[in-house]
């Protein structure tokens, strides 16, 4: 469904406030693999294999005044 577009709900279950979000648009998901429990940045994942991320933060990074890229 990537690229196409969807829905995702989420039932939060909390016992004192229960609800659902729910977004639609379009999907484009990254699964990430499961870390340690207070993993530091992994070199897994750079701006090649998350190019929209990297180019994400760059645009805020630039928006608040900051030089240089995230890479």
């Amino acid at each position: 469904m990537i690229g196409k577009e969807g829905e995702i709900k989420y039932v939060n279950t909390r016992l004192y406030d229960p609800d659902t979000v729910t977004w639609k648009g379009l999907m484009g998901i990254v699964e990430l693999k499961k870390g340690e429990r207070y993993p530091s940045t992994s070199a897994d994942y750079r701006s090649n294999k998350l190019p929209l991320l990297y180019e994400a933060i760059n645009e805020d990074r630039r928006n608040r005044g900051y030089r240089g890229d995230v890479k």
